[in-house]
Parts: C-alpha cells; sequence; structure tokens
C-alpha cells in the first residue's frame, strides 16, 4: 500500500489573510512550501511597512529574495512520487509544477511583487548560506534595494510535514 502524503492547503487565520491580502490565484494548487514562502514574506513586508495599498512592494523599491534551505522541495517531490503508485497515467500535474526549490520564491516574488533576484540555495546551513548570498547581491542592487533572505524548510513526514521558516530583511551593506 502506498505512502499517502497529505497535501491539505495550509491553515490560514484571519490574520493570516489579512497579512497575505487576496489569495494567490493558484493557492489551493501550491504545495505547502509555497504557500509558507508567500504568507511569511508578506508577514515580513507587511511588518516593516514596506507593502503598498494593493499589497505589492511599494513602486519605488527595488526587491529580492534569497531562500536558503535544508530539504528544498523533497516533501513535495514525495508527494509527487506517491501519485506515480498507480501508473504515470495518474502522476499529479499540480504537484509536478512544484518539484523545484525556485518555485516557492518564486510564488511569493510574484504575489508582491518582488522583481529582483529570486531564487532558493540548498546548504547544510541555510540561514547563513542566505544570509551570505544577501550581503554579496548588496553590491549589485544598491543599499537602498530591500533584500530579503532567510530560511525556509518543510522537513518531510507522512502525516504532517514540520516547518521552518524565519525571514530578515538585509538593513546594512
Amino acid at each position: 500500500m502506498p505512502v499517502m502524503w497529505s497535501t491539505a492547503p495550509l491553515p490560514l487565520s484571519d490574520e493570516d489573510k489579512a497579512v497575505i491580502g487576496g489569495l494567490p490565484e493558484r493557492w489551493l494548487r501550491m504545495d505547502l512550501m509555497s504557500q509558507v514562502a508567500v504568507l511569511e514574506v508578506g508577514r515580513l513586508l507587511r511588518s516593516l511597512g514596506h507593502l503598498d495599498t494593493t499589497g505589492k512592494i511599494k513602486k519605488d523599491l527595488s526587491c529580492a529574495l534569497i531562500i536558503g534551505s535544508r530539504y528544498g522541495s523533497l516533501t513535495t517531490d514525495l508527494q509527487y512520487a506517491a501519485s506515480l503508485a498507480d501508473g504515470i497515467e495518474f502522476a499529479s500535474p499540480a504537484l509536478f509544477g512544484y518539484t523545484l526549490p525556485n518555485i516557492a520564491p518564486a510564488e511569493a516574488a510574484c504575489h508582491y511583487g518582488i522583481t529582483g533576484p529570486v531564487f532558493a540555495l540548498l546548504d547544510k546551513e541555510p540561514r547563513v548560506a542566505a544570509h551570505t548570498e544577501a550581503k554579496r547581491w548588496r553590491q549589485y542592487l544598491g543599499p537602498d534595494a530591500l533584500i530579503i533572505y532567510g530560511e525556509l524548510d518543510v522537513t518531510p513526514a507522512p502525516q504532517k510535514p514540520a516547518i521552518t521558516a524565519f525571514f530578515h530583511l538585509l538593513t546594512s551593506p
């Protein structure tokens, strides 16, 4: 009998919904890592006052998003593999679209209008690696750019994956 992986959407409180604003069109198709990225990046940007009235990055701000991860999209990869249990014709195209670690930051970037460098990197020390990469990008983006960096992991587990999400704003060159 194949292992069944949970694909339920992230439960959102009223406060979470206010942070996100309008749910992205693909919200119910997004993997958990992407949903967490949208929520947590929004939480940081809103708390620091960097979103306009439409919920997008203020027009005069240059912004980048760098996510460090230990596992990347592994949880989604395993969910996709489980969808193959009854044959290739039953493979989930919705899950397949999220089997790359860069998709999660891309979903957050699209939702908030982040147009600078946006990517995920895999490392044993994801927060340190993301911070190092953010500092490296500072020289190219300038001192006034918003550079969001942090750690995002959805640790694989058959019942309920563990979520780690810490995002920061690089504030000094």
